[in-house]
């Protein structure tokens, strides 16, 4: 017994000294377990409902249609979710998410079988579902985290969401694919996979009980003083500048190489495996975003971020094949976690960089929500632009990548005005 108690308590430790735990407190560690059921349910909608819509029309621009609608929905949600953190709490925010997600999946579960009528009310639920878990979300954060522990933190919930990204797909492709190949019923798998989805949202709406109160922040709404800042700082200029860059390609990196894979070799267990392979690229790529990138470093590994995909990217144009669309993505998932959790970073420390800005975080993220929609849908135009074959496709994602370079050159002039900005705000404090 002896021997036991010590080797789990080892086994205890290399996961607290590798992962950075001994950083993070309680709430943050309750926290993070409720992040890994949300991430149950939605790496399956984010995969498995592109692959069910393409089974019913073989064309990848209802799926790009689909994805449209939910940015547009998260985009009008996001500002309704505002007013329902000042009413409720961020936590009661999340749990309506949660809830609107538990309905998009009994509206797949019963009406699957009419999925070219049900992909716009399944895309409205999920878009309006996914605005209000992050803005409960993104608030969340910042009570549990402070600036010092912050990128940890986030690389913390990147790893998590990676071994779903490992898991989910892998072992739901092959549900599927077993219902599939046995029975010769790809509806029954579909609606197993789609009831786990809900059995998720349950077991995460109970959980929830578990989290760590959060003030009321009251009733009165910032709207103004919201647009005040987004007007006169330079930071929440810039920044705005960066997530338009950002959100220009992430709009459609978040499915399109699972899409075109699917596209090539119509096959969920083969984009199980994609989204097994990612799914380690995912988990490798946050434990070294929390080793290597600090507030200081986020730019420079922005610039690396974006040459490795581009040059990956490139590289698709000459040779078309499955296993090099896989190999794109593993590379992909490694550094765009770079991208997105730089920005994160940076949206969360200019939204929360002094008491002005903290007053009105729902209604800046609310902003921030509508400028990232209209990037994401201006990226997803580009495909009915080009043509619609595979050439074109990779013509596109170099479009998207290569825009990336902006991103990093706003990202830098949003930390030198912020670095300016608690400079003048010290100076006003000691005078």
């Amino acid at each position: 017994m002896l021997l036991a108690g010590l080797f789990f308590r080892g086994i205890k430790r290399y996961f607290v000294n590798t992962l950075s735990l001994d950083r993070m407190g309680e709430e943050y560690l309750i926290f993070a377990v409720n992040w890994i059921f949300f991430m149950i349910y939605a790496t399956l909608e984010s995969v498995f409902v592109n692959t069910l819509l393409y089974r019913v029309t073989p064309d990848i621009r209802v799926v790009i249609v689909y994805r449209g609608i939910i940015f547009v929905a998260a985009a009008v949600a996001m500002q309704f979710a505002a007013y329902l953190s000042r009413k409720y709490t961020p936590i009661a925010v999340a749990r309506l998410g949660c809830i609107l997600f538990l309905v998009m999946y009994l509206v797949l579960f019963f009406g699957m079988n009419h999925m070219h009528i049900m992909m716009y009310p399944a895309a409205i639920l999920t878009g309006f579902g996914a605005a209000l878990y992050w803005s409960g979300h993104h608030t969340i954060m910042t009570h549990y985290t402070n600036v010092e522990n912050r990128d940890v933190g986030v690389s913390i919930l990147c790893i998590i969401q990676g071994v779903a990204a490992l898991s989910v797909p892998i072992v739901a492709g092959s549900v599927i694919s077993f219902f599939h190949d046995v029975f010769g019923s790809i509806d029954t798998g579909y609606r197993v996979m789609f009831g786990a989805g809900m059995l998720a949202v349950i077991l995460q709406v109970i959980f929830q009980r578990k989290l760590h109160p959060i003030a009321h922040p009251g009733n009165q709404g910032r709207f103004k003083l919201c647009l005040s800042l987004f007007r006169r700082r330079r930071s929440f200029q810039y920044l705005t500048c960066a997530e338009l860059m950002r959100g220009f390609r992430d709009g459609a990196f978040g499915f399109i190489l699972n899409a075109i894979l699917f596209e090539i070799i119509t096959s969920e267990s083969l984009v199980g495996l994609n989204a097994l392979l990612t799914g380690i690229s995912a988990i490798l790529g946050a434990w070294a975003y929390g080793r290597l990138v600090t507030r200081h470093s986020r730019v420079r590994y922005a610039v690396v971020a974006t040459t490795t995909l581009f040059l990956f990217c490139l590289f698709t144009l000459f040779v078309q094949a499955a296993y090099v669309i896989m190999i794109f993505a593993f590379i992909n998932s490694f550094f765009t976690l770079f991208l997105l959790n730089i920005s994160n970073n940076m949206v969360i420390d200019v939204f929360t960089g002094d008491e002005a800005a903290r007053k009105c975080l729902a209604e800046s993220l609310g902003l921030r929500e509508i400028f990232l929609v209209t990037s994401r849908i201006s990226g997803l135009l580009l495909f009915f632009v080009f043509p619609g074959n595979l050439t074109g496709q990779i013509y596109v994602m170099l479009i998207l990548t290569g825009s990336q370079y902006l991103f990093a050159f706003f990202a830098n002039l949003t930390a030198a005005a912020l670095r300016r900005e608690a400079e003048h705000l010290e100076e006003k404090h000691e005078n």
